[in-house]
């Protein structure tokens, strides 16, 4: 067992989270790879949970509420996502756990939605530094224009990912964790 902040995160949790990422790894690896991979999976399963409860903490501190109607839609939603559900099984209130996932998603949003998008000269630079684009082609006008589109969005998605795991060390370095029993 872990605690995060006084906060228990039991061993089922993590187990569940190894299972799940463990079901996504055996999709593109061979067993042998996924049997090299298990213990560093175990170690990520462990530091999703973290991050959870850290994210979870953040959002109930900001005062991110679910209403009743959001918590039903989202449990109608996830009868279809088997690791949600799993998770929650293990609860007593399934809807409390619809609720803090809910909480830590919107959390998330609000964190990546502050990322502004990115200049032109970010994008310029990022293709620049890539060598993605074929010599031919840098003098096409509607390529390079759904080139630079593209890349737009592939350099927003990495300054989000960035500021969410900015994000996560500053509540990480603030979070008082240990090994519990």
């Amino acid at each position: 067992m872990l605690i995060v902040n006084d906060h228990p995160i039991d061993n089922e949790t993590i187990e569940t989270e190894y299972k799940r990422l463990m079901r996504l790894a055996a999709r593109q690896m061979s067993p042998g790879d996924l049997e090299k991979k298990s213990s560093a999976l175990r170690q990520q399963a462990r530091e999703h949970a973290i991050n959870r409860r850290l994210l979870l903490e953040e959002a109930v501190r900001r005062g991110i509420d679910i209403p009743e109607s959001e918590v039903e839609r989202f449990l109608l939603q996830a009868k279809q996502a088997e690791h949600l559900l799993d998770q929650a099984r293990k609860k007593e209130n399934i809807r409390e756990s619809i609720r803090d996932a809910c909480r830590v998603e919107k959390l998330i949003k609000s964190v990546i939605m502050a990322v502004p998008d990115p200049s032109d000269d970010e994008v310029l630079k990022y293709l620049a530094e890539s060598q993605f684009i074929p010599p031919d082609k840098k003098n096409d006008p509607a390529f390079m224009q759904k080139v630079v589109e593209k890349t737009r969005k592939l350099v927003k998605n990495v300054c989000q990912n960035k500021a969410l795991n900015e994000f996560i060390a500053k509540l990480r370095s603030a979070a008082v964790i240990r090994e519990g029993g």
